[in-house]
């Protein structure tokens, strides 16, 4: 299996997959994504527990 490095996400595209409904495809093809504090506030949601 193919090892992925950790992936820095930031806004943009987290509001994009969120409004299509694909949030959690991230992670199923990033597996571990890192997002700042300020990303995670200025997004305002809740992120999928996947």
């Amino acid at each position: 299996m193919l090892s992925v490095p950790e992936t820095i996400c930031n806004t943009s595209p987290l509001i994009a997959l969120d409004n299509i409904g694909l949030l959690a495809l991230l992670e199923g093809v990033y597996g571990h994504i890192l997002v700042a504090e300020e990303v995670r506030d200025e997004f305002g949601s809740a992120f999928p527990d996947v």
